[in-house]
């Protein structure tokens, strides 16, 4: 804080000496200068005469009246803008070294007792009155004038702690850094982090305190013991200044050492969730604690509580992924863990295990022609009636959309793997009828078996896949074992990839855009780049007739994945330029991601096309297949951001795109998968699943869009549960660009 010449001004009317009390000053200024000494004395000996003021000011040479140089410029008789502007300067010392604020009323009220007596003491007294009167008088201005800079520094300060503060997201640090600034604030020796687990509370952490007291951290009591637990219980701060005498008192804790201790609720959504303990053992405990440093132990207590309900809702999010929505089983975030554990058990029993990759057959046109809410029924189905053919220690995982992963243990012949193959062929085969529709439904399985085939799980999963391909090849409902000579169906591919090879060049890719619509108003504010392949012979292609084969060579993936970035680049800025500022998602595969000149791409776009607004470019990271390094792509991620472009996870619920992404990556924002929202169009219970999962998003500050969209009901259920950007056939389905841009043309301009 700097005062500018106005407030000067102010504080120079505010004191506004007479000339004859100036005169006054300068006549005596010599007394007054040598009187500075014993004036010190008598403050000094007032003050030890209130060891309770001694302990709420710690440090009491820095009291201003304490200062010989304050005295000085005091008693100079000249009160000038430098005089003001050193006033300041004081104020902004007190702060910095932490200083209480009480203690330049303190200071200044004890010079005022203390004056009084050196006057009569060494002035005659036909001159008291009129040396008192001026000098009495500054002290008002010139307490205003050091508190408001110190109330600012003081201001400047304890923003700047919170701001490094919230940079902090892992628990550990943040209680670290949150437990320094309490203590500082409140004079304590050490803090702690109590939370409550089965009625009992019990620390967490501790901080700055002694490993005497710390070896109480294995205890735990009724959460209605001690000022924690009545903190707890009554939702409210307790400060027991004399702890071992107050009749909460523990004993564990009084043999500790504690002298006094301060317990503020950590606050989550339903009530209290922890206690920050603030303790004292040999630091003199104050008298009571300040307003102002109340408010801000309060705001440490308040961001540690959301920090604590932010670790919560991850670790259910966690333990969420880890199931599917749709059937309850384990889903493929934990199947590489599953096989890792199973190829253990083999070596060490020296047995045998079998991996069944399972594909249902005829799934697509029961899906298509009944609906998915038949087919989500039929996927449950399949899986309850699978399991009812395993043995309890044999594992079904659902891998993504109709496909299954069964993990069969301690085998010892081929034999027994055949037998376990026909039971679940059987289990599986059905016709599913609704109304005039009568579909056979029925399943391919690959099958690997361990050791006889060996390597990783990542190879054995793909490996299992190769073979469930083989059998559906062979025309479905059988079973198909891996051997080397299933290399040959990765060349089925080549057709596909020779052609892709020249499709760039021959200019058959284009792109198709799908709206993205605002809630309620149904407002268009965003698109989905789609791409299309234009093929010579077999027409228009969606992804799904080719990108299996595109993912396969990374390189062809790059060189396809920057004509997408840089055709969808190029139309946002045509868009954006003419004042439609729509959010452009794009798709990015993890090939793209692992390119190094990645980020030097996206850059050289946004020179390219100065008219995009990068805060409207959103980057869908949809691959299937987990990504190897994932410390490495989150630096990459990282590394965009300074760019305004965003980062969305595709496909989420779906148990291809587990959270460990979504946490990982840092990703901005979440595509809910239609399977998700239509199980929560269905049932109740997905439903408040669906709310969970969106509530928890939006705690976490993530961007939420429900794609999928196909009926009235379903856009009703999203609107009420706080879904605002939703995209689907029922609000547009992909269309070329003239398409788009007709579209664009209801639609006003934002810029």
């Amino acid at each position: 804080m700097t005062f500018s010449a106005r407030d000067t001004q102010s504080l120079m009317v505010w004191v506004n000496l007479s000339d004859r009390e100036r005169e006054v000053l300068l006549q005596w200024n010599t007394e007054l200068q040598q009187m500075t000494p014993a004036l010190m004395d008598h403050m000094t000996a007032l003050l030890q005469q209130h060891p309770s003021l001694r302990n709420a000011l710690p440090d009491l040479q820095l009291l201003p009246p304490l200062q010989p140089a304050w005295l000085q410029r005091l008693f100079c008789g000249v009160y000038d803008a430098s005089f003001w502007t050193y006033q300041e300067s004081i104020g902004q010392q007190l702060a910095a070294n932490a200083f209480p604020s009480m203690g330049i009323a303190i200071g200044l009220d004890t010079f005022r007792t203390a004056f009084i007596q050196c006057l009569q003491e060494t002035i005659p007294n036909g001159w008291i009155a009129e040396l008192q009167t001026p000098l009495l008088r500054l002290l008002d201005p010139c307490h205003y004038a050091m508190q408001s800079a110190y109330t600012q520094a003081r201001l400047q300060s304890l923003t700047r702690d919170l701001r490094q503060l919230l940079q902090h997201y892992d628990l550990v640090t943040f209680f670290e850094q949150a437990a320094d600034l309490a203590q500082i604030m409140a004079g304590a020796d050490g803090a702690g982090l109590i939370l409550r687990a089965d009625g009992q509370l019990h620390y967490r952490f501790f901080h700055g305190l002694s490993s005497h007291y710390t070896d109480l951290a294995g205890i735990a009591f009724p959460e209605t013991a001690g000022n924690a637990g009545q903190a707890f219980q009554e939702n409210r701060a307790v400060y027991l200044r004399d702890y071992p005498a107050s009749g909460t008192a523990m004993p564990e804790f009084v043999a500790a050492g504690l002298k006094a201790s301060l317990a503020i609720p950590l606050l989550g959504p339903e009530g209290p969730i922890g206690v920050l303990v603030l303790s004292w053992f040999q630091s003199p405990a104050p008298e009571q604690i300040p307003e102002d440093h109340w408010e801000y132990l309060r705001l440490l207590a308040d961001l540690l509580g959301a920090q604590l309900h932010r670790e919560t809702l991850e670790e259910r999010l966690q333990n969420l992924a880890a199931e599917d929505l749709l059937t309850g089983l384990p889903n493929r975030r934990v199947a590489k863990e599953r096989l890792h554990r199973a190829m253990a058990r083999s070596y060490r029993h020296q047995r045998l295990f079998a991996l069944f990759f399972m594909d249902l057959d005829g799934f697509k046109a029961i899906n298509d022609q009944m609906g998915h809410h038949q087919g989500d029924v039929v996927l449950q189905q399949v899986a309850q009636d699978i399991q009812k053919v395993l043995r309890t220690e044999d594992s079904l995982l659902r891998y993504a959309g109709d496909e299954f992963l069964i993990i069969v243990e301690d085998l010892r012949q081929v034999s027994e793997i055949e037998e376990m193959a026909v039971r679940i062929l059987s289990a599986v085969h059905r016709e599913v009828r609704q109304n005039y529709h009568h579909l056979p439904l029925s399943a391919s399985l690959g099958i690997v078996i361990y050791p006889l085939d060996d390597g990783d799980p990542e190879s054995l999963l793909h490996q299992a896949d190769l073979a469930m391909y083989a059998a559906k090849q062979a025309g479905g409902n059988r079973w198909a074992f891996y051997d080397s000579r299933l290399s040959e169906m990765a060349q089925k591919n080549q057709e596909i990839l020779h052609n892709l090879q020249h499709s760039d060049e021959n200019q058959e890719f284009l792109l198709y855009w799908q709206p993205i619509v605002t809630l309620p108003e149904r407002r268009l504010s965003g698109v989905e780049a789609l791409l299309r392949w234009q093929h010579p012979e077999k027409g228009l292609l969606s992804p799904s007739d080719f990108i299996g084969a595109l993912e396969g060579n990374h390189r062809l993936m790059q060189t396809t994945g920057r004509w997408v970035l840089a055709s969808a680049f190029a139309v946002a800025a045509d868009w954006h330029g003419r004042g439609y500022l729509l959010d452009v998602h794009i798709n990015v595969a993890a090939a793209q991601l692992e390119d190094p000149q990645f980020l030097t791409f996206l850059q050289s776009l946004l020179q390219q096309h100065p008219e995009v607004q990068g805060q409207h470019i959103w980057l869908e990271i949809v691959e299937r297949a987990a990504l190897e390094d994932i410390t490495r792509m989150a630096a990459l991620v990282a590394s965009c951001r300074p760019l305004g472009i965003r980062f969305t996870l595709d496909d989420f619920g779906t148990g291809a795109a587990p959270l460990k992404y979504l946490i990982d990556l840092d990703c901005g924002g979440i595509k809910l998968d239609k399977s998700m929202v239509d199980a929560a169009v269905q049932s109740d219970r997905h439903a408040r699943f669906l709310q969970a999962i969106v509530d928890m998003a939006h705690d976490l500050s993530l961007h939420v869009v429900a794609e999928g969209v196909e009926t009235e009901e379903t856009l009703k259920l999203l609107e009420t549960i706080g879904v605002t950007q939703v995209q689907g056939y029922l609000l547009g389905r992909p269309m070329t660009q003239q398409a788009m841009e007709k579209r664009l043309l209801d639609t006003p301009a934002q810029g």
